[in-house]
Parts: C-alpha cells; structure tokens; sequence
C-alpha cells in the first residue's frame, strides 16, 4: 500500500535572522498523519513538546532547528500552517458581538491571516530600562521549551506553597525571559528574589515588553469584523477550539 505524501514550503516569519545559530527558513511541510493525531491526543504536561514533536517529524527538510526552540511566532506560525497542509485554510469561528451580544460564525482563511515578519526593530527591543530601579535588562525571545519549563515551575511552586493563594506564572515568566541584568549574567536563585521584589512599575514594564517582543513576530491574532445584528465594528481575537485540527 502505498503512503500519500502531501507537502508545502513555507517561509518562517522570522527569517531565521533572530537565532544564533544557522537557521533555514524555507520549511517543507508534509501533512499529518493518524500517527500524529494520536500523539497529540496524548497525556502529557509538556503539551508544548508535544506539539513540536508533531511539527518536527512534518519538516521534512533539514532546517537547522527544532521548533521546540524557536520563537514563538516561528513555532505558531508552522502550527497554522501544518494545519492548512493537512485540512485546508478554511477555519470557522464564532465571534460574540461587544454592543449587542449577538453570534455570528466568521470562516477564516488561516492562510490569508497577517504575518509580522522580522525587522532590526526586534533586536532593539530585548533591552529596556526599568523606570524605577533604573536597572538595564536584556531579555530573550519566548520558545515553547521556556513556556513547558514555566508550567512546571509554576506547579511546583504551587506543592511547595499549598496553603498559598499566589500566582507564580507571572514570576517564571519574567524569570525565564531575563537573559542579563546590567550586563551581567544572571544567578537563578538570586533572580528569583530579585523578581519578586521589584517595585511593580518595573514589573509592569517587564510583561509589557516581554508581550511585545514576542507578538513582533508571527501571526496577527486580532481580526476586524463587523456584527450582522447591529452593525457595530469589533475585534475579534483568534480562538483555537478543538475543530482546529478536528474539522468537522
């Protein structure tokens, strides 16, 4: 019997300019197979592993990186497009009218969506200068790999501290994007107290920039509709529900 391959080259959103290392940008994807859909229906708590499994065993060139290290635009980028590969563009979504409340289904042509390519503005955002503490942080561009490592630690930050009502994803999040601090390489264990007792203001300042960084790069998630009901003008943002790779 023989195997049907189907396949697409796709340009990463990045270029491959934003790695250290040598990165091809042309990816030749192959369609999903059954094999795949049972891996990705699997239990697991590094779902982002999961996934990058998936898209890896579907590149069917040698691009010189997994996705489970690239950007996080890259690594949606190569989800959105692994799905166009294997079921098409189309992608229904319901949006919720803001003014009136109403619904109405909006088909999307997943690859018709904006892509924020790579530009130098990029890199001169990985430094900023916190407006308080003064201090100058370099920061590094989010991956899957960092966001697996920030749901383990925020669990087991949670079993260390059961009576505590905290959130901790905010502080592994700002922990796992510092690359220096005034030039300095980082202690982890130090960083930990440091981040904790930023004053707010610099805190704010962290998230906001580490949101911006990593949205410079890959799809535009937000999409302008207009309410069938009322008229009104709204932002939809972009909702992944389980008929993104289960259409029906």
């Amino acid at each position: 019997m023989e195997n049907i391959r189907i396949e697409e080259q796709v340009i990463l959103p990045s270029k491959g300019l934003i790695y250290e290392e040598e990165v091809n940008p042309q990816v030749m994807l192959s369609s999903m197979k059954t094999k795949h859909e049972m891996l990705r229906l699997s239990a697991s708590e590094d779902s982002h592993k999961i996934m990058s499994q998936i898209i890896d065993d579907c590149i069917t060139n040698d691009i010189g990186i997994s996705s489970y290290d690239m950007c996080l635009g890259d690594f949606q980028y190569l989800m959105f497009m692994l799905r166009v590969v294997t079921y098409g563009p189309e992608y229904d979504m319901t949006a919720i009218c803001p003014y009136c409340g109403s619904f109405k289904t909006e088909q999307v042509l997943l690859d018709q969506l904006n892509v924020n390519e790579f530009d130098d503005a990029i890199v001169e955002k990985l430094t900023l200068t916190l407006p308080k503490s003064g201090s100058e942080v370099t920061l590094n561009l989010q991956t899957p790999k960092s966001l697996d490592k920030i749901t383990r630690q925020s669990d087991e930050y949670r079993k260390r501290h059961k009576n505590s009502i905290e959130n901790p994803t905010i502080l592994y999040t700002i922990m796992n994007s510092i690359e220096k601090i005034d030039d300095e390489e980082v202690n982890p264990v130090k960083l930990e107290e440091w981040v904790k007792n930023l004053p707010l203001a610099d805190g704010n300042a962290l998230m906001q920039r580490i949101d911006e960084v990593n949205q410079a790069i890959g799809m535009n998630l937000e999409m302008e509709t207009t309410c069938n009901v009322c008229g009104s003008k709204y932002d939809v943002p972009f909702r992944i529900d389980g008929t993104f790779y289960r259409p029906k």
